[in-house]
């Protein structure tokens, strides 16, 4: 089987994902304590942890598809519903996972 490379190399995406989960985070707390910095304010914060997250979700979305990984749905259901953590968790472990699938 034939394995494809990820749509944006795994050294540009994962620093992507990992950003988009701690603005995520930032921008909920500034949110909730409505903080705004300048021109800093929680919607800019979380409209870029969005876009940061929506990337990497997508990315990851169709590496799976692409690539014969075992229990595809395992990924994709999680992936939904917790995207960036998954997307972060997949990325880190996608050479594992390649592997096992080409046994």
């Amino acid at each position: 089987m034939k394995t494809h490379h990820l749509l944006i190399p795994k050294n540009i995406i994962l620093p992507i994902s990992i950003l988009g989960l701690i603005l995520t985070v930032i921008g909920t707390l500034m949110k909730l304590n409505h903080w705004s910095f300048g021109i800093f304010t929680p919607n800019l914060v979380l409209s870029i942890s969005i876009v940061c997250s929506l990337l990497s979700i997508f990315v990851v979305l169709l590496d799976i598809a692409k690539n014969p990984i075992k229990n595809k749905l395992l990924w994709i259901i999680p992936l939904l519903f917790i995207g960036n953590l998954v997307a972060i968790i997949y990325l880190i472990n996608r050479e594992v996972h390649l592997r096992k699938a080409l046994r």
